[in-house]
């Protein structure tokens, strides 16, 4: 596919202004190039992909309200509006490093607690990996803790975010390193993860 000339638009998205950008990226996920646009909210960078390949998109304002727009050369679509399960979200963090020089971790367990925003009936799906310095590891399955299995989530109303359902992993192998992250996975048409944790038990000294 050609590489889009960069083009720019602006749109509301959840009362908040959000500046994008459409060029050519280097996945760092499958290392090939596919064009996607680059997010700023005024505060956090982030990428945001779309299921057409786009190579044009501009902004229409209406009453003050912004709203993307972009073409494929074959017809127009308003971007970010339907929620969609043919597109892989993705939240992957930085590597953490151990709090002393040359000690080494070993991973135990990851919590995530997320919100079913799709579904609120059910906790989402999630495909949870922990990275090395050195390599990436898929964790097991992640399974609801909270509530407990067979029980009915807690009511949206006046629900707390520390009250949205929370799944746990563990480690699928004795992942031992210096630095660990965690890249999340998912194709729920709509989450909202609310926290994110990484469970790790000090093993030893590099050098011994």
């Amino acid at each position: 596919m050609q590489p889009p000339t960069p083009s720019a638009a602006v749109a509301n998205l959840y009362n908040r202004k959000v500046y994008l950008l459409l060029l050519s990226i280097l996945d760092p996920f499958t290392r090939t190039y596919r064009p996607a646009m680059v997010a700023w909210n005024e505060k956090d960078w982030s990428i945001i992909s779309q299921s057409v390949g786009l190579i044009y998109i501009g902004t229409q304002e209406i009453n003050s309200n912004l709203t993307a727009w972009g073409t494929d050369g074959r017809a127009l679509y308003p971007l970010m509006q339907t929620p969609s399960t043919s597109i892989s979200k993705i939240v992957a963090t930085k590597l953490w490093g151990a709090d002393r020089a040359y000690l080494t971790k070993l991973a135990r367990m990851v919590y995530a607690q997320a919100e079913n925003i799709a579904d609120r009936d059910r906790a989402p799906s999630l495909g949870i990996t922990i990275d090395t310095e050195y390599a990436t590891f898929p964790a097991n399955v992640p399974t609801l803790v909270y509530p407990a299995p067979g029980t009915t989530l807690p009511s949206m109303a006046g629900r707390a975010p520390f009250e949205a359902p929370l799944l746990a992993a563990t480690a699928g192998a004795d992942i031992s390193a210096q630095l660990h992250g965690l890249t999340i996975r998912t194709v729920e048409p709509d989450f909202e993860l609310n926290n994110l944790i990484l469970a790790t038990e000090d093993v030893g000294p590099i050098f011994g």
